[in-house]
């Protein structure tokens, strides 16, 4: 045997159709696979590694024939790709799949999403009012998670190619309120943007300067007097920008306008199911795949929805970027996802049949047996 085979490793032995006996092997570089396929002339081997260099390999490779399990190796005939251990051999993919189908998850009532609109700091405007308030609302109204647009176009790619404009149109339909502090340009201009829109402005909070109280602008007769008629958080909020947070309790009450008594059930069984599901919804249920499963790859986290849904779902950008500015998950290197420190419980609540630490659990265990590169990243995100 040469002395590259015997590098290898036994992981795994199972036994595949009737004429086929699989081994996996793991080699310092790579994961094979051997593959005895019976015939009249004994079992010929297959070998497998996942590296694009290692696709094809002819016979004799091997300076003598290799015995295993009692089967003689006569030569390398063919080569297969082997991709490296993936959610879909966990038993919790499984698991979640049968789980959506035949039931509903809960959404917690804690989970509202405020998507807060305002002033860029800037060195005309180093303090904006919209920074004084998210910081402190982000300590004291801990029912809700705040962010802003900036952030998520900070967390998409280059190469996304909608406008800014269309993106805060996207990202406004996953929140449970759209904050609005007009007190720059860019802020009039998604007052309008957004109160022109009949499903968008019953989300909105106008939050304006007391000194344009009585004003006749048409800022105040257009957008604002817009979302006084159709917002469920009207009317607009007047506040003394020097001292923003005189009202903060305010703002605060006109948000727990939208909590919930109740757990809301939600339907994601089937593909249709999850594509009319509102966007937050789906949102909050990557956000727990993610927690499930990291640390995972952006490809992996695709593979696992059109597992559950078939194709048509790989998309997910936008979504990632609104996680990953809500501090939900946050990136690791070469687009490995973790779930956000901050973070320990989950946003739906799943049927007790369903124990997702355990299922977390098992996902651990089989990273410990199967991967070690995960094991490594979590191990360097603990020590961070």
């Amino acid at each position: 045997m040469s002395n590259f085979l015997r590098k290898f490793k036994l992981l795994i032995f199972a036994t595949g159709a009737r004429n086929e006996v699989h081994q996996l092997f793991d080699h310092g570089r790579g994961k094979f696979r051997a593959v005895f396929s019976r015939s009249r002339e004994g079992l010929l081997p297959f070998l497998a590694r996942d590296h694009p260099g290692f696709r094809s390999a002819a016979p004799g490779v091997f300076s003598r024939p290799a015995q295993s399990r009692g089967c003689k190796l006569v030569g390398v005939t063919s080569c297969m790709p082997l991709p490296p251990s993936t959610i879909l051999d966990t038993p919790a993919a499984k698991e979640i799949q049968g789980f959506i189908r035949t039931k509903k998850p809960l959404l917690k009532t804690d989970s509202l999403i405020v998507f807060l609109c305002g002033a860029i700091r800037s060195e005309r405007r180093p303090f904006p009012v919209r920074d004084v308030l998210l910081e402190y609302a982000r300590k004291h109204f801990t029912d809700f998670r705040f962010f802003r647009a900036e952030e998520v176009f900070q967390a998409l790619s280059k190469g996304h190619g909608n406008d800014l404009l269309t993106i805060e149109d996207q990202i406004g339909k996953y929140s449970d309120c759209i904050a609005i502090i007009c007190e720059s340009e860019s802020a009039f201009a998604e007052l309008g943007a957004f109160t022109l829109k009949d499903e968008l402005v019953k989300q909105v909070l106008v939050i304006n300067d007391e000194r344009y109280r009585n004003s006749n602008s048409f800022i105040t007769q257009g957008p604002i007097a817009r979302a006084n008629q159709k917002s469920q958080f009207k009317p607009a909020v007047y506040a003394n920008y020097e001292a923003v947070l005189k009202s903060a309790v305010e703002i605060h009450t006109r948000l727990q306008t939208i909590r919930r008594s109740k757990r809301q059930a939600v339907t994601l069984g089937t593909a249709a199911d999850f594509k009319s599901a509102r966007p937050k919804f789906r949102l909050l249920f990557l956000a727990d795949l993610v927690h499930i499963f990291f640390p995972i790859s952006v490809r992996e986290l695709e593979q696992l929805l059109q597992f559950f849904y078939g194709a048509g779902f790989a998309e997910i950008r936008l979504e990632l970027a609104l996680l990953e500015s809500l501090k939900f998950i946050n990136k690791l290197q070469d687009d490995w996802l973790c779930y956000g420190r901050d973070e320990t419980s989950f946003f739906f609540d799943y049927d007790p049949a369903l124990r997702v630490p355990k299922l977390r659990a098992g996902v651990i265990r089989h990273y410990f047996k199967c991967d070690r590169t995960r094991m490594q990243l979590l191990h360097s995100r603990q020590r961070r």
